[in-house]
């Protein structure tokens, strides 16, 4: 497995929980915040492996 898709992995596996989980972000507000930002940096780290591959 390389790179590009272990993250697209850890990604829909974020999104997932995120998505379960909706009501979350009521009562553990800082766990929630933790997910959406690490969330972003894998999209981010993703791009930028999509731009190297080009």
């Amino acid at each position: 497995m390389d790179a590009r898709q272990k993250l697209e992995k850890e990604i829909e596996a974020l999104e997932k929980r995120l998505e379960k989980d909706h009501f979350g972000g009521l009562i553990n507000k800082d766990q929630r915040r933790k997910n959406e930002n690490r969330l972003n940096k894998l999209r981010k780290e993703l791009e930028k492996l999509k731009k190297e591959e080009k």
